[in-house]
């Protein structure tokens, strides 16, 4: 490989691999809160306006996704432990040499989890673009194609990673297009589901705003804004994420450990959208 497609190592990989799991600690300490009250008003909702089906796919993928952040966190803390309580005691620069291994059967679970969980969080933005959009058929092609994509470009990459030889890093041109592949579909995925659910919730707060005021539509306004910022964090952090790979920083290290917690965040926040949906629900049938 030449010197230019050398990663830049501004940034040491022992040093990004402390500061993510700082930010990733943080994160998931906020989020686990979050996952509580959100499970907690689901099971609420469940209780006093009866089951219904949407309720358990956001129960078991909000916990889904909560327990692939868990084993993540903890992949995490065993490979700190991993490369300078062991490796960094044996041998100066041990922690970073430790990092450096891509083949590292603790690097390839790490990067499988991130990718099953970048896959079940576009299957529920998917699933909820669909159930927006009151089950049409003919609007999930184009995010079930992306989706599907995204998913071979994640095996792809994943298997490139567990047979990486020891003296390869991650921008290696053997993994690169895979990596870039899976990074760019999965916004992609992303940005077209939400732009699609932004013109539906829009279009039906302004069908109750006929009928009813803007008190009674006041909580298609909170959805909208709900949906709105929980995917631009999600799009803001994945661009970066991207953008520090195609600059060949180790930087990407921090953000592809702390975009584990926002997607939770990213399904959570659905959840909590359509809790504010559900108290409106009564009012509009009664002005109907």
């Amino acid at each position: 490989m030449s010197k230019s497609a050398r990663p830049d190592h501004t940034l040491p990989l022992a040093m990004a691999g402390i500061i993510a799991l700082a930010m990733e600690s943080f994160l998931f300490g906020m989020f686990s809160m979050l996952y509580a009250i959100a499970i907690w008003i689901l099971l609420y909702r469940e209780r006093i306006r009866g089951r219904s089906k949407i309720n358990k796919v956001l129960c078991l993928t909000s916990s889904t996704l909560w327990l692939l952040c868990l084993a993540h966190f903890a992949i995490d803390i065993a490979r700190a432990v991993q490369g300078f309580a062991v490796q960094g005691q044996r041998a100066a620069g041990g922690a970073s040499r430790f990092y450096s291994i891509l083949g590292d059967p603790t690097n390839v679970a790490k990067q499988s989890v991130y990718g099953v969980t970048t896959l079940i969080a576009d299957c529920f933005v998917t699933y909820r673009l669909w159930v927006i959009w009151s089950r049409v058929w003919w609007i999930v092609p184009g995010p079930v194609l992306l989706l599907l994509a995204t998913a071979v470009s994640g095996i792809q990459s994943c298997s490139h990673v567990a047979w990486t030889k020891e003296d390869q890093d991650v921008f290696t041109n053997s993994d690169e297009p895979w990596i870039q592949a899976f990074f760019s579909l999965s916004l992609a995925t992303n940005l077209l589901a939400t732009i699609l659910i932004m013109g539906r919730l829009i279009c039906a707060r302004r069908r109750v705003l006929r009928h009813c005021t803007e008190g009674i539509a006041s909580p298609y306004r909170k959805a909208l804004d709900t949906v709105i910022q929980s995917a631009a964090i999600y799009s803001v952090a994945l661009a970066t994420l991207l953008g520090m790979y195609l600059l060949k920083s180790n930087a990407q290290y921090v953000f592809l450990d702390t975009i584990q917690p926002i997607i939770v965040s990213l399904c959570l926040a659905s959840l909590l959208a359509r809790s504010s949906l559900l108290v409106v629900m009564p009012s509009v049938n009664h002005h109907g």
